[in-house]
Order: C-alpha cells, then sequence, then structure tokens
C-alpha cells in the first residue's frame, strides 16, 4: 500500500541511458522504454517498463553483482544497498503499474558530511543548552520543509499503526472486537490520503523525491513483518 502518487501512471517511451558518473554505477536495464523521473547531480530516477518479476530479480541480482552490497536490505518488492563508494541505489516494483521498476541512485553524501562536521564543532564550543537549542532547530529546519514532507510523515506513521495492528489481530487470532480498531485506523488513514490531494499537482523535487522513497523503503520494510 502506497500514497496517492502524483504521478502514478507511467509514460512507457523509449529512453536515452545517461553517461554520467551517477548513472554510471548501475548497470542498465535490458527493457528499452521508461521514464526518467528525475537526473541531477545529486539523484536519478527512473521507471522501466516490460520488466516482470522474474527481470526485475534479475536486476537486483546485477546490482549485487556490481557491488551493492552494503548495509542491503532486500524484500519481495525493494531492494536497498550501498556500495563501497557510497553510492546508493532502490529498485522497487512499482505498485500502480504492471511489469514496470522503479530505480533509484543517490551518490555518497559527502556534501552532508561537511555541515553534520561544522554541527558537532558547534556543539563541542557551546553549552549543552546551546546545542539542544540547536538541535531543535534542525528538527524544525527538517519538519517544514514542505506540506509534502509533513504528509509522508503522517503517511509513515499510518502505516506503522497498520502494521502494529495487524500483528496485534493475528497474534489475538483475529478477534471481531478489533474490527472498531480497524475502522478508527481506516479513518486514519483516509484523513492522510487527504492530505496528499490537498497537495498541489507537479512533479517532485529531487529533496522530495528522495524522501518518498527513503519513507517509502522503511513502510515496506514495517509491512513485510506482517504475517
Amino acid at each position: 500500500m502506497m500514497p496517492h502518487s502524483r504521478n502514478m501512471k507511467v509514460d512507457c517511451k523509449a529512453y536515452n541511458w545517461p553517461s554520467s558518473d551517477l548513472v554510471a554505477q548501475l548497470p542498465k536495464p535490458q527493457a528499452v522504454k521508461g521514464h526518467i523521473n528525475t537526473e541531477s547531480s545529486s539523484l536519478f530516477s527512473i521507471s522501466v517498463c516490460d520488466t516482470d518479476a522474474t527481470q526485475y530479480e534479475a536486476y537486483v541480482k546485477s546490482l549485487q553483482d556490481k557491488g551493492f552490497t552494503v548495509e542491503y536490505s532486500k524484500g519481495e518488492d525493494a531492494f536497498t544497498a550501498k556500495n563501497e563508494a557510497g553510492y546508493r541505489v532502490h529498485a522497487s516494483v512499482n505498485e500502480y503499474n504492471t511489469d514496470v521498476m522503479d530505480v533509484s541512485i543517490y551518490p555518497p553524501q559527502d556534501s552532508t558530511s561537511d555541515s553534520s562536521t561544522d554541527g558537532s564543532a558547534n556543539a563541542d564550543s557551546n553549552s549543552s543548552t546551546d546545542s539542544s537549542t540547536n538541535s531543535d532547530a534542525d528538527a524544525s529546519a527538517g519538519t517544514s520543509d514542505s506540506d509534502f514532507k509533513a504528509a509522508m510523515d503522517s503517511y509513515e506513521k499510518t502505516m506503522n499503526d497498520y502494521v502494529d495492528f495487524m500483528n496485534k489481530y493475528d497474534s489475538e487470532g483475529q478477534p471481531a472486537s478489533m474490527l472498531v480498531d480497524y475502522t478508527k485506523w481506516l479513518k486514519q488513514y483516509n484523513d492522510t490520503m487527504q492530505k496528499f490531494d490537498a497537495l498541489n499537482d507537479g512533479s517532485l523535487t529531487d529533496e522530495e523525491l528522495q524522501y518518498y522513497i527513503e519513507v517509502q523503503t522503511r513502510v515496506n520494510e514495517k509491512l513485510s513483518t506482517v504475517q
């Protein structure tokens, strides 16, 4: 289960495989039709058409053969890993399109290490109160980037609640009394989807797409625990 995407239908057409250093880390998919969602120095994302479950598994294996085996997470429909150079890849089965695979890759996070170092230096030179204040400011900035991020956070919480409910429901023998709790969750889910519907239509920014993938990866991993 995924949130309503603003671009759910993939426009399957011939694409040109980029030659950038970032994309060079990836094995080229066999399928020649798809849609490049984002191409930049900080993110490459593509939806590859004509890719069934067998071809998806073969592509995941090709990623592993190419070195994406560090900190990896592999489920039936999603794969996330890094290589030794720090490039991070995410591959998954597209839920809303038949025989479509989504692939995204990010460069090593060198740019964020500088700001982290600066933050550490400031923390060392300031009092614990100042450190707490800075942490609160950082958290506030991270959660107020856009309405999209707030909607994603709400979606992740909703899906976590769903997994907790289902695991409890199964462990207690699926009692009919818990259907009331399910109704409450369903209302929460509908409210969350309304937040997505309230967002303006349009393509996602690089930052929004990256955050979307990160949240969806965590949600998929959580959903995999449901029996």
